[in-house]
């Protein structure tokens, strides 16, 4: 695709959208996000169709260089590569997640594999997230609120060692131990201890600490079946905003958004749709044009959401 039909695309004054993931778009304040629309009424063509969005890597805010958000464009183009934050056995590894306790690592990863075969994601939906508050800090401050001394003395003790962890995520090099601190007393549980759900969680958190994005409005729930000798179990799992879009994009399983969720973003300047979303994400793409491009260019994934802007030789992919 040349530059002229790029800015054609950006001209358009209302894209059509696809239910669920409309498409994707890069932010210089909020990073990498991805576009959800509502389902589309067919009994009235004039209804324009409500939107909400959701931050999937808060550092992208000039090009798409996250794992995160390179798997998202990859699976928008059909290529599931399974990447390392993206395993293939990621639905199993959510359930097991979920219903298993006091197992180690290597326990959880056995375990996924038996259940991977039995599995099927039914459905994954948008709902209100009911912490969501509108600072930072006052989330920060109902989260410890009177912690233990035990708790207090888990943190202090473990802290180093999550620092040095966190060094070695690209995007978070540079995290304070105060930061780390801080998101260790959000998201520890109640003896202080630090497993893989609350490192995911502590990790967000600094991602938005360095940008300084604001909690989610929303969250995602998994809803899915396990084939057991006597009919099917049935498991829901809260799920991270890249986890569950990502495995909606590997099984084809449409996203739907509650009501108050659409109507969460009809307020405070933040009504999103159809008709305004160039207005509000400039630089957004319809999941369709990476799909077809994904077929026609190799190494197509960073470079779409950058073909207007004249980079320096130094700052190019």
């Amino acid at each position: 695709m040349n530059n002229d039909t790029s800015e054609n695309l950006q001209l358009q004054s209302s894209p059509s959208f696809s239910n669920g993931i409309a498409g994707f778009a890069v932010d210089p304040k909020l990073g990498f996000v991805a576009v959800l629309a509502e389902k589309y009424r067919q009994t009235d063509e004039s209804v324009t169709q409500r939107a909400v969005y959701a931050v999937v890597a808060p550092s992208d805010t000039v090009r798409v260089s996250s794992p995160e958000a390179l798997c998202m464009v990859q699976l928008s183009g059909g290529l599931d590569l399974g990447a390392g934050v993206f395993p293939p056995n990621a639905l199993a590894l959510a359930a097991v997640e979920e219903t298993v306790s006091n197992a180690s690592a290597d326990e959880k990863q056995a375990l996924a594999e038996k259940l991977r075969s039995r599995l099927t994601l039914r459905r994954v939906d948008v709902v209100l997230n009911e912490d969501y508050i509108n600072d930072l800090s006052d989330n920060e401050k109902d989260s410890v609120t009177s912690p233990s001394a035990i708790r207090r003395k888990k943190i202090d003790e473990t802290s180093e060692k999550l620092m040095n962890a966190v060094k070695n995520v690209p995007d978070l090099a540079d995290s304070t131990i105060n930061n780390v601190i801080h998101a260790m007393n959000i998201h520890a549980n109640s003896d202080g201890e630090i497993k893989k759900d609350e490192f995911i969680k502590i990790l967000e958190t600094l991602r938005k600490m360095k940008n300084n994005v604001k909690p989610s409005k929303i969250k995602f729930v998994l809803s899915m079946s396990e084939l057991q000798e006597n009919g099917f179990r049935e498991i829901q799992v809260s799920s991270p905003i890249f986890e569950a879009l990502a495995l909606s994009m590997r099984y084809k399983i449409d996203i739907s958004i509650s009501e108050d969720c659409l109507s969460s973003f009809s307020v405070a300047n933040e009504s999103l749709d159809s008709n305004n979303v160039l207005k509000r994400f400039p630089e957004y793409r319809p999941i369709e044009d990476l799909r077809d491009e994904a077929r026609v260019m190799d190494g197509f994934i960073p470079t779409q959401f950058f073909k207007q802007k004249n980079l320096d030789n130094d700052e190019k992919m």
